[in-house]
Formats: C-alpha cells, sequence, structure tokens
C-alpha cells in the first residue's frame, strides 16, 4: 500500500509539472517530454497487474513517442498525461488496493 500511495504522490508533483510547463519554450516542452516518460514508468507495471495491458502499447506511443518540438502538439501531450493519469487513479489503482 505504501508503493502506490508514493506512486500516487509522484503522479500529483508529475501534474502540477504538467500543469504549469509552459510549452512555448524548449524548458517547458523538456518538462511535460520527462514527465510523461516518468509517468509511464511509474504505471507500466500496475498496467500489466490488473490484466490493463492493452493499454500499454497506445500509452507508450503516447506519453514516450510522438512530437514534443511543436509547441500545439506537446499541449496534446498534456492532455494525454491527464487521460493517463486518470485512467490509472480511476480504474487501475482501485483495482491494485483490491490485491
Amino acid at each position: 500500500m505504501k508503493n502506490q500511495t508514493n506512486t500516487l504522490n509522484r503522479i500529483s508533483e508529475l501534474e502540477n509539472v504538467v500543469s504549469l510547463a509552459k510549452t512555448f519554450d524548449a524548458e517547458g516542452r523538456n518538462q511535460v517530454v520527462n514527465a510523461c516518460s516518468e509517468l509511464y514508468n511509474l504505471v507500466e507495471g500496475d498496467y500489466y497487474s490488473v490484466g490493463a495491458e492493452v493499454l500499454i502499447k497506445d500509452m507508450y506511443n503516447d506519453l514516450k513517442q510522438g512530437d514534443f518540438a511543436a509547441p500545439f502538439m506537446c499541449e496534446q501531450k498534456k492532455q494525454k498525461f491527464e487521460l493517463y493519469k486518470t485512467m490509472y487513479i480511476n480504474n487501475v489503482f482501485p483495482k491494485m488496493e483490491s490485491k
């Protein structure tokens, strides 16, 4: 349980980084890249553990691949971050607690 709590705390920290990142400059886009990558690394194993491995490929492509260089595309990545964070908190995390 402590590990899952740590994961949720870290996701909250990453969410704050993503929401504050200014994608009009390279530093802000880099913050989004790093946060998306870390989110993927944090939750990938849990998705497998609860039988949601069908989402892993799409999650990988959405969070770790693609065009982060253009501000508009990076803003789209912010939305993907929010999507997978919400899916994790609402669907995966409760199943992890019951294990």
